[in-house]
């Protein structure tokens, strides 16, 4: 290849730029990678290994809404740069088929580990297959839940609003469609009246229930 004077003085002036840049200290690296937006950290992290391992802190990259809907998604949640994601939304893979039971299982797993996730979606999603804890326990560090329409056990529900009685961590919750008629009244009062807003649509309740949660609401706006 032929390279011309003014080629080689611009590939020079690029490798000096280049060099300049990495004599910066790490600090400094990092103060000039959070001036960026995720598409410029997209493209930062090609450049070179050292750029690399800085770009990727998780601490750079800012996220809205993720949203999973294939097991291409689910690895995907486990790398660095989204370590700290906020809000999940769980979507079926195809409609009118269920995941599979070991590739929701990561997911719920990797919703454990996600330390600073406030907010977790999983529409009409078939639960049931979860191991009762996993299920508890990812829910339960969240603030916002919506489980609208979820094909729950019986033991995953009462497990769930037990944790949920004892916690107050959990402020918004979306639970229509649910079967909820096994939950002991006065569990299922305390935690909806903990709630800064529920959403419980066609969830089955029986009279007893009813009767409990008015009472309840009744003596509060007196």
């Amino acid at each position: 290849m032929y390279i011309t004077n003014n080629s080689q003085s611009a590939v020079a002036s690029h490798t000096t730029k280049m060099s300049d840049m990495s004599a910066l200290s790490t600090e400094v690296m990092l103060m000039i990678f959070h001036m960026l937006g995720n598409q410029d950290l997209s493209k930062v992290v090609l450049v070179c290994r050292r750029w690399r391992d800085l770009g990727e802190d998780p601490s750079l990259w800012h996220w809205g809404r993720i949203i999973v809907s294939s097991d291409y998604d689910v690895q995907m949640l486990g790398i660095k740069r989204l370590q700290r994601i906020q809000k999940i939304c769980v979507m079926q893979v195809q409609v009118y088929v269920d995941w599979e039971s070991q590739e929701l299982e990561k997911v719920f797993q990797t919703a454990v580990r996600l330390r600073n996730l406030s907010s977790l979606s999983v529409p009409r999603i078939n639960l049931s297959s979860l191991d009762p804890e996993l299920l508890v326990t990812a829910v339960n560090k969240v603030e916002e839940l919506d489980i609208t329409s979820c094909q729950m056990t019986s033991t995953q529900a009462l497990d769930m609003f037990e944790r949920f009685y004892d916690t107050a961590k959990l402020k918004k919750l979306w639970i229509d469609y649910n079967n909820l008629s096994m939950i002991n009244k006065e569990t299922l009062t305390t935690v909806v009246n903990k709630l800064e807003a529920v959403y419980m649509r066609q969830t089955q309740l029986t009279g007893e229930q009813v009767t409990c949660l008015l009472s309840q609401a009744s003596r509060q706006t007196k």
